[in-house]
């Protein structure tokens, strides 16, 4: 069964804002493994990419947790092809096939909400609910998310 995040952005995302954003996901990452949700570097093996530039994550291909790299960077970089766009933003996509590294990438995708607000669209393919836990560690942990929800009109 498929499950994919989309999420439009800018191309070039604020350095101070960018800093919030992965100072937040820091905080939240215990969380992940307390809860079992292991993440892998963006081949599926080794550890997650975590800086200053960017967040490049997978699930761990060892325990068969692995799909497509989630990467949020500060800077989009196209060397291969034309990106889609809508609005003036552009289009961002990981299918993670609803493994447990997706409760991750939802997280850093409403702790990125919080600070981009207008400058940021995030949006899947399955219902709400799919939202719920990523949810609930934002607002426990760092105070805010419970009032995120996902735009409906995405194409993807």
């Amino acid at each position: 069964m498929g499950y994919t995040l989309y999420w439009y952005r800018e191309k070039s995302i604020d350095q101070e804002k960018y800093s919030m954003i992965l100072r937040d996901f820091k905080k939240i990452l215990p969380e992940f493994a307390q809860k079992g949700v292991i993440l892998a570097g963006p081949d599926g093996s080794g550890l997650p990419m975590i800086n200053e530039y960017g967040v490049s994550f997978n699930g761990s291909c060892e325990s068969g947790g692995c799909c497509e790299t989630f990467s949020f960077v500060q800077e989009l970089i196209f060397p291969y092809r034309e990106p889609s766009q809508r609005n003036g933003k552009f289009l961002q996509y990981a299918k993670t096939e609803g493994l447990q590294y997706s409760l991750a990438a939802a997280a850093l995708l409403i702790i990125a909400k919080q600070y981009l607000k207008n400058q940021i669209t995030v949006s899947s393919d399955k219902p709400l609910s799919n939202w719920d836990e990523p949810r609930d560690w934002c607002q426990r942990i760092l105070g805010y998310g419970s009032e995120f929800v996902p735009e409906k009109d995405l194409e993807a």
